[in-house]
């Protein structure tokens, strides 16, 4: 019992996972947020929660322009010539971009802010200025030890960390679906060879709602030290309701969440 326990913890087995948000998915190499857990359930499909999309960013860097303009009718005057001038024009893209070495790019964030723009990652998403992306990490420098994949990796989708003795590695992922009601959204691995897909540990799924006199009930989720590492616990199950309950999200509107939920805690 104690080797799939420890399986379930261990960087090369575990189907533990997180995903984050990159404003450029092709360079997202120490630029990214909004960190979720998730697990690889086979296939390059990636199970998470739905609730964190509904969250605003906490600073828009890149916008197509047209979406910027429309934004900036909500400001007065002096706020617009601000955050323009805080997001110069890409004249080649037609997008604009926080220039973040500016001494008062906290007054532009702050500012543009108040703005009309939808900043939340559901909607940074759905006009391609922020995409999710699933991160491993590995004390060894190589994707799950398997040096015939190695090649798929470079500095556009990797990252060394030797502060922490980690490295990291990125794959694209797409939102096939959010179910907002029951909090899970599931994403699909894009852009990446079937061999590099073939390697990631998957966990097997059912719709089982586990009775409150079960044993050896085991919680897997991140360490409490850091989002890199992975705890184990035991858990028990305490009892289950069947609940409705209105949840606000990042543009001022609210969302339902219900179903059955099962309670429990953590041994």
């Amino acid at each position: 019992m104690i080797e799939k326990k420890l399986q379930l913890i261990d960087e090369l087995t575990s189907p533990l996972c997180r995903i984050v948000w990159a404003h450029n998915s092709n360079d997202p190499v120490g630029k990214y947020a909004n960190q979720i857990m998730a697990f690889h359930i086979g296939s390059g499909l990636v199970l998470s929660v739905a609730h964190n999309l509904k969250l605003n960013a906490p600073y828009v860097k890149s916008i197509p322009d047209a979406l910027f303009q429309t934004a900036l009718t909500s400001l007065n005057a002096q706020d617009k010539q601000l955050v323009t001038n805080g997001y110069p024009l890409h004249q080649q893209t037609a997008t604009r971009n926080l220039s973040v070495n500016a001494g008062n790019v906290q007054d532009v964030i702050k500012t543009f802010a108040k703005s009309s723009f939808d900043a939340r990652w559901i909607t940074l998403d759905q006009v391609n200025t922020a995409k999710p992306l699933m991160a491993v990490q590995f004390r060894q420098n190589s994707f799950f030890n398997s040096g015939s994949v190695n090649g798929f990796f470079g500095n556009h989708n990797s990252l060394d960390e030797p502060q922490f003795g980690l490295h990291t590695f990125f794959l694209k992922l797409e939102l096939v679906e959010a179910f907002y009601s029951n909090d899970i959204a599931l994403y699909r691995i894009v852009e990446t060879p079937q061999e590099v897909i073939a390697i990631l540990p998957r966990i097997e799924l059912n719709n089982v709602v586990v009775d409150d006199t079960a044993v050896n009930v085991i919680c897997l989720q991140s360490s409490a030290l850091n989002d890199s590492g992975r705890l184990l616990n035991a858990a028990k199950i305490e009892g289950h309701v069947d609940t409705a309950g209105a949840f606000a999200d990042g543009s001022n509107a609210t969302y339902v969440l219900t179903g059955l939920v099962s309670n429990s805690r953590l041994l």
